[in-house]
């Protein structure tokens, strides 16, 4: 049996408490649902490493893992609070910084983001095709939710997972699903982790799982065929 990519054990968050997760390491996408006003972005900082939890653990790939570790080897984005774009800016723009902070400082930023494999692959998992030149605030809200998910991981090529916060905030159930039906497309690649406080309406997940403590007594695990 494979060794699941992400365990988390007795997480507690304002004192809302999480069911215990197990994310396959094998690919696919993985929706938790955590209910309404239940901290679903905390859960989502915290299992990738970007806050501590009040209480429990991770393990990454079996190991016990610091929040440290978690931050650099997961991916995240939908967390207004940390990857929300600058509408003005134009979509070069905004993929070159990132290829600069995630590139060795002595390795130039191409001008042609077209010439940027990462950038180039994750765009296309995406079906997200951008012209360089358009200013963010002039994308669709699907787009820019997809941009802020290829912004991810052009910041972590190696990640081991990627995990993405409220694909909700788009609020329309039928731009979800397109959403959710790209990142499962993604998750050939690497393994996919949705937090949102709704379930999965359209049945496009490859696992399931209710995780607040207010769903933790009917709680299943759902693999799709």
């Amino acid at each position: 049996m494979n060794t699941p990519i992400l365990t988390t054990f007795g997480i507690t968050i304002r004192d809302t408490d999480f069911a215990d997760v197990e994310i396959p390491a094998a690919r696919g996408l993985t929706l938790l649902e955590t209910g309404r006003e239940s901290h679903a972005s905390s859960f989502s900082m915290v299992l990738s490493g970007r806050m501590k939890a009040k209480a429990g653990s991770i393990e990454l790939a079996g190991q016990p893992a610091k929040t440290s570790t978690l931050a650099k080897n997961i991916a995240l984005a939908g967390v207004s609070e940390i990857d929300s774009l600058e509408r003005l800016v134009n979509v070069r723009t905004v993929v070159r910084e990132q290829i600069a902070w995630a590139s060795p400082w002595y390795r130039p930023t191409p001008r042609n983001i077209d010439t940027y494999e990462q950038w180039v692959s994750v765009a296309k998992h995406l079906s997200l095709n951008l012209d360089p030149s358009q200013a963010v605030g002039e994308l669709s809200v699907v787009e820019r939710f997809k941009l802020r998910v290829a912004l991810s991981l052009v910041a972590r090529p190696q990640a081991a997972a990627l995990i993405v916060d409220d694909p909700d905030q788009v609020r329309s159930m039928t731009l979800r699903a397109e959403i959710l039906e790209s990142l499962k497309e993604l998750s050939e690649s690497v393994p996919v982790v949705v937090v949102s406080p709704n379930p999965d309406f359209d049945d496009i997940a490859d696992f399931y799982l209710p995780i607040t403590d207010s769903a933790a007594s009917t709680r299943s695990i759902k693999e799709a065929n």
